[in-house]
Formats: structure tokens, sequence, C-alpha cells
């Protein structure tokens, strides 16, 4: 069998190949920009770079959002996509990205850009709460991006080296390293210091 060839069938009911249709470039699109956004702003963290965490939330939030609502076909309807996480990873996904999203703006908005010393809370232990808080949910949520893309292919049994554990592995290394590239290159004098 593995030494025979079969010609590409298209829809037909003949012996052969066809092409799938239900992740298109679109999908993909969406899953590069979400990674790449996701390690950037995880890079920048750990490398103290706030313009690289501001370029990390902004790929992610808008580069990610509009192929996978350009993916889904009716914009009007794919806010109901994030109503099954217990089934969809897809829902799993959006959510991650809307608590990423939020948690990372926060964080640059108080923390880096200095909101919290304006409103006097930055030496307050609410204020240094906050900020832990918000830094932990910001950072986890990155992890989460990077991640779950590895596990939606995962779940498919099409491929074999899709289905095995090493996809989430796969995506968070090439995640985090290609945000690393790009951090490094957009701030380069950035110091190599983690910021905890």
């Amino acid at each position: 069998m593995a030494t025979r060839t079969f010609p590409i069938v298209g829809d037909s009911l003949a012996l052969g190949y066809r092409f799938q249709r239900h992740w298109n470039q679109s999908m993909a699109n969406a899953f590069f920009f979400g990674e790449l956004g996701a390690g950037v702003f995880l890079a920048a963290f750990l490398y103290g770079s706030v313009v690289g965490m501001i370029v990390g939330v902004l790929i992610t939030a808008i580069l990610k959002t509009y192929f996978h609502l350009s993916h889904m076909g009716v914009p009007d309807r794919a806010w109901r996509a994030i109503l099954r996480p217990d089934r969809s990873w897809i829902s799993r996904g959006a959510i991650s990205i809307v608590f990423f999203t939020g948690a990372a703006i926060l964080y640059i908005v108080l923390g880096r850009l200095g909101l919290l010393g304006w409103l006097g809370l930055a030496d307050s232990g609410f204020g240094q709460g906050l900020l832990w808080l918000v830094q932990t949910v910001a950072v986890v949520f990155a992890m989460v991006v990077m991640v779950y893309h590895g596990f939606a292919i995962a779940d498919s049994s099409s491929i074999s080296f899709w289905n095995t554990g090493m996809m989430p592995v796969s995506s968070f290394s090439y995640s985090f390293l290609s945000g690393l590239v790009v951090t490094m290159n957009l701030d380069p004098q950035a110091g190599a210091v983690a910021v905890v």
C-alpha cells in the first residue's frame, strides 16, 4: 500500500487524497501570530523590554483576533466560540487571549509605564499586591496562549506526529525562541534582567 501512488481526487468517492478545508490559511495565521505575540511578550517580560511587551500584546490582540474572526466566517456570531471551553480548543484559546491581553495591558500601564506611581500606590501593599497579581496572570496566560495551539493540533489524529505530547512542547519552544529573537531586535539595549 505504501508503494502505491494515489491521485488527488477532490470530493469524489474515488480512492485518493483530499484537501482538508477545516483549517485554512487564516487559522494558520491566527496560530502563528498568537504564538509569536505571546512569545514576544514573555521574552520581553524576562528581558525587561517595555517596547517588546507592547509589541507582543498588539500582535496577539490585533492580528490573532483578526485571523480568528476571519476563519470563523460570520464575525457577528464569532463571540459564541468563547461559550464552549469544555469542548473546544478555539474557545479555550479565545478565553486565554482575553485574559492575557487584559492582564498584560494592565501590567504594562500600571507597572511599567508608572500609573501606580502616579496614583501614589507604588509603595503601598495594595499596589504591590495588585501589580504582582496582574503580572502573574499576564505571564501564566501568555504561556497558555503559547501552548494551546499545540494542544489543539495534538487533538487531531489525522497526522501521527501531531497526535503526540510533543506538539505543546514544540509550540512553546517555537513561540519563546521566536519571541526572544524579535525582542532582542526590537530593544537591544534592554538588560537581560528578570522582572519579578
